[in-house]
């Protein structure tokens, strides 16, 4: 019944709903169950409308398309006829249901029975989950924590370090030396095993000393000198990145071509004007780190923030929130954390392993992000807080700022890919918090202290203009501008 949830009442033929017995129960606040009886009168006019559309189609011998018996359609077609007729019959009653008792459904209804019965009348009973009516308490003066937006001096200088080192590059050993283990080398390599290729290359630069992906090659290729060739075997361990060899033996036909350095260059006005053509000293290249820095600081405050308020909330207030929601929230955490799980290098094979672990594991944080975002849009409601058309138009010309495009360019993005709506969420429920905050009971804390490593990803961002300016929508607070082929955002939450 695709489209059921949004399906007018109109589409409901006037004689059948003068047939039909429609009962609604409420086994809970979000679920209802809804009786269906319809008579045997127009259940027969139903059929008989089916037999009609098949004496048409069918392809019986001896008879000419609508010439069969009826008798003879009935015992080859009549269960077919019951199964599309049931099917009919239960759509119709439950845009009649759904419109009359205006339920707004969460999912798709769930068939509990249907039955034709033996008096020639259709009964069936089905059970939907609905959005549960929030009424909102305790959401003024909250006592919560909200972090200070500080960007420590150490991560800014991590930053970059992080960009010099992304425009560092090679340049050839002059001294007649033979290959050494933390040494970078330009080879030809052949990696196979078994006789089947696993990986060639033609004067690829490989860094020496971490063999994570070329098991072995750091051993074997040590003391070589440039020019020489050499055939080197392993045994492929555990976690080698393709399953299908692990603990296989393999060889690598190598040609080493040349010894390297890697010259990573100093924090200098020639770096700032080699990573954008907006730079003209290192000072602001510095201004537009330390800019993009706060930014992305801020967004983790705002994160936190938000999750103090949720925390202040789910105490004050019980929601039943319809399995369902939970469900699909779950599922897109889980995504998330499968995608976070392959870039950072864990093989999929091993992640289908952990995927019922880390869901379990999730699953309460799901459930709680669908009470979240009921109790916002409830106190949202109940405050009339609304997103105008300015503060559409004002997150527009926010994003073009961020994008280096047009307001109107940001705009039909958003209409082509029908996201305006999310994007009105998002604003409206920004305004929630704020109006929450502001007659909240603050603390202001510092954020926690972070190592170095641990600095935003920022920090691992920029390398040129272009990047630069493609960059500027994950600093933009909300990862809001559409794109073809974005993966999803951990801001993002699809529970409506």
């Amino acid at each position: 019944m695709p489209g059921l949830a949004h399906s007018p009442a109109s589409d409901v033929h006037p004689k059948a709903r003068n047939t039909m017995e429609i009962k609604v129960e409420s086994p809970s606040s979000i679920k209802r169950r809804i009786l269906i009886t319809i008579d045997a009168e127009y259940v027969k006019s139903e059929r008989n409308k089916l037999f009609k559309k098949v004496s048409k189609q069918a392809q019986i011998r001896g008879f000419r398309p609508g010439k069969a018996p009826r008798s003879l359609l009935e015992r080859q077609y009549g269960e077919h006829v019951n199964e599309e007729l049931s099917g009919d019959l239960m759509e119709e009653a439950l845009k009649k249901a759904i419109e009359d008792n205006d339920i707004k459904l969460v999912a798709r209804p769930e068939i509990e029975s249907s039955e034709l019965k033996e008096d020639g009348s259709f009964v069936a009973s089905a059970l939907v989950e609905v959005y549960p009516d929030v009424e909102p308490k305790e959401y003024n003066g909250l006592s919560i924590k909200r972090q200070k937006v500080s960007v420590p001096d150490s991560v800014l200088e991590k930053q970059l370090l992080a960009l010099a080192e992304k425009h560092s590059f090679m340049e050839p050993v002059e001294e007649d030396r033979p290959v050494k283990a933390e040494d970078f080398v330009e080879i030809d390599i052949a990696f196979q095993s078994e006789g089947k290729e696993i990986f060639k290359e033609e004067g690829t630069i490989v860094p020496l000393g971490e063999d994570t992906y070329l098991p072995g090659l750091t051993e074997g290729i040590t003391g070589m000198k440039p020019g020489e060739e050499k055939t080197i075997t392993t045994t492929l361990p555990e976690n080698f990145w393709k399953a299908e060899f692990v603990g296989k033996d393999a060889e690598y036909k190598v040609k080493l071509h040349a010894i390297k350095n890697k010259v990573t260059p100093e924090l200098d006005d020639e770096l700032a004007k080699d990573i954008s053509a907006d730079f003209t000293s290192m000072a602001d290249l510095r201004a537009a780190e330390a800019k993009k820095l706060e930014d992305e600081f801020r967004n983790m405050s705002r994160g936190h923030d938000r999750g103090e308020l949720v925390k202040a909330l789910l105490v004050n207030n019980e929601v039943e929130v319809p399995e369902s929601m939970v469900e699909r929230q779950l599922d897109f955490l889980v995504e998330q954390w499968k995608y976070r799980m392959m870039y950072s290098g864990v093989p999929q094979n091993n992640l289908e392993d952990m995927v019922e672990t880390a869901k379990e594991r999730m699953r309460d944080n799901a459930a709680d992000e669908v009470k979240a975002v009921l109790i916002f849009e409830a106190i949202a409601d109940k405050e009339k807080i609304e997103v105008t058309d300015d503060d559409l138009h004002k997150r527009y010309e926010e994003l073009a700022a961020a994008s280096s495009r047009t307001s109107l360019e940001v705009s039909a993005d958003y209409q082509k890919q029908d996201r305006v709506e999310e994007l009105k969420h998002v604003i409206r429920e920004e305004m929630t918090m704020d109006f929450l905050f502001e007659s909240a009971e603050v603390e202001w804390v510092d954020p926690p202290t972070q190592d170095d490593e641990q600095a935003p990803k920022a920090a691992e961002e920029t390398s040129d203009e272009n990047e630069v300016a493609d960059s500027a929508d994950e600093t933009s607070g909300t990862d809001e501008t559409p794109d073809a082929d974005e993966t999803p955002d951990a801001d993002e939450t699809p529970t409506k």
